[in-house]
């Protein structure tokens, strides 16, 4: 699919606005964005968050 042509996919929609709100939230920092996805997962693995296998 040409990315011209995108259809409307809520989920797809869904996910571009997190993904922009994590973005503003790091100030546009690629560093700092995955420096605050990795505290994340260290705090959600300390309060016993485990994703499926």
């Amino acid at each position: 699919m040409s990315p011209l042509k995108v259809r409307k996919d809520s989920i797809l929609a869904d996910l571009w606005a997190v993904k922009a709100k994590l973005n503003a939230q790091a100030g546009y920092d690629v560093k700092r964005l995955l420096e605050n996805a990795a505290k994340t997962a260290r705090l959600l693995r300390a309060n016993g968050f485990r994703l499926p296998v």
